[in-house]
């Protein structure tokens, strides 16, 4: 077990520029993906005892252990479950890197990740892509379907580069750059009978509530 180093953050952060490979990073994705460090070890051809090794490698960075052993199989602590999320943002980094550099030698000015909520109008999503035209941009951009609380969760895990969608007082924008594209008014579809009574007065919404 990696015995307990004081938490300094600069000792931290140096130890952690120094020693910290790509492959750590890897360890620990398919340590949350598998379970096991048996089945760790089948998924990436190697020996356990070379996975436990890298383990033990990757704690001693860290300071502290990283995963406890249970009847579950390998169980983040508090630090692993930090370690983790941090993992898990900088490979979505490292994928996005990956697909910017094969737009770059393709020509293109990168590849955009955009978030979009199931309803905004496909004209008004392909008018904002063809903005980039006008200044020479070439990107090419991927959709991504889902609710305004799940793409903005997706965001913030750098999975996505943008969002399209609904602002509302219960979501979360602290620390997000957002900017209002449209505003959209409430319409109402009613029966024949309905609105030729409701078109008899000023509609007040508060009557319909």
């Amino acid at each position: 077990m990696a015995a307990h180093l004081p938490l300094d953050p600069d000792a931290i952060q140096a130890r952690l520029a120094s020693r910290l490979k790509m492959r750590h990073l890897v360890l620990l994705q398919q340590i949350e993906a598998h379970g096991t460090l048996t089945r760790v070890a089948h998924h990436m051809a190697t020996s356990q005892p070379a996975i436990t090794h890298a383990l033990a490698e990757l704690e001693a960075i860290f300071g502290a252990p990283l995963f406890e052993r249970s009847t579950r199989g390998m169980v983040p602590t508090a630090l692993g479950t930090l370690a983790l999320a941090r993992a898990r943002t900088l490979l979505q980094d490292l994928g996005h890197w990956a697909r910017d550099m094969e737009a770059a030698s393709a020509g293109r000015a990168a590849h955009l990740q955009v978030g979009v909520i199931p309803f905004v109008p496909g004209r008004l999503l392909a008018a904002a892509i063809g903005q980039t035209r006008p200044r020479g941009l070439r990107a090419t951009v991927s959709i991504h379907e889902g609710t305004s609380d799940h793409l903005l969760q997706r965001l913030r895990g750098h999975e996505l580069d943008c969002v399209i969608g609904r602002t509302s007082a219960v979501l979360d924008m602290d620390g997000l750059v957002h900017e209002v594209l449209y505003h959209q008014e409430p319409r109402l579809i009613a029966h024949r009978r309905l609105s030729a009574r409701l078109a008899r007065k000023p509609l007040a919404w508060a009557e319909l509530a």
